[in-house]
């Protein structure tokens, strides 16, 4: 019994490079949210493997993974039949929502993993004050310097809830906890400079 193939959409070779342009379209806005959480710089390609060692680094044993990122999108048979073209804007934000949520997730996993390796904690319930939690992590990071020579300063995520704690917090504590925090600011951005300064006068000469 032979059965006949049903072509949906007939027009091959312009239903292929539509596909294409779109699966462009999507790895351009992929990039463009990644780029919102990571510098472009600092966002590397990996095309072999799913695993690698850096013998250079602190742990030159450790073996670390690519991480799996799975999306799931769909269009109603219905739109289709209604022609309703709107929904291919609707897939295509939902599908870069998707990405999005799973870099920032990703993100905040390998920090937290790290932190936790490390021991490099501030247990906000522990000191009871949302502020003095700050300002003690603030004590507990170093600032980096970019390539152009520029502090880098951390970034602080927080809720909505939580940022509007620790704002509240902050005004209680008045200006000597606001001349505190300017204080370790200027003494981790010294200490940044001197380390930058430091790492690149071993390369003088070179």
């Amino acid at each position: 019994m032979a059965f006949e193939k049903v072509e949906i959409f007939e027009f091959e070779p312009q239903s292929e490079e539509f596909e294409k342009a779109y699966f462009d379209l999507l790895d351009r806005l992929r990039q463009h949210a990644l780029s919102q959480i990571l510098p472009p710089e600092n966002a590397h390609g990996y095309s072999h493997g799913r695993q690698w060692q850096t013998v250079t680094s602190s742990e030159p044993d450790e073996v670390s993974h690519l991480k799996i990122h799975e999306h799931q999108a769909q269009i109603k048979f219905d739109d289709i039949l209604e022609h309703r073209l709107s929904v291919i804007f609707d897939f295509t934000q939902g599908i870069v929502s998707s990405f999005s949520d799973g870099y920032m997730q990703t993100m905040y996993q390998a920090v937290s993993e790290a932190c936790e390796k490390s021991g490099n904690i501030v247990r906000s319930n522990e000191i009871g004050s949302p502020a003095l939690s700050f300002l003690q992590a603030l004590k507990n990071i170093q600032f980096g310097v970019d390539r152009a020579g520029k502090i880098s300063r951390p970034e602080f995520h927080l809720g909505t809830d939580a940022f509007k704690k620790l704002e509240e917090d902050a005004e209680r504590l008045g200006n000597k906890f606001k001349e505190e925090v300017e204080r370790v600011t200027k003494e981790k951005e010294e200490e940044a400079l001197a380390r930058e300064a430091e790492r690149l006068s071993r390369f003088k000469g070179s």
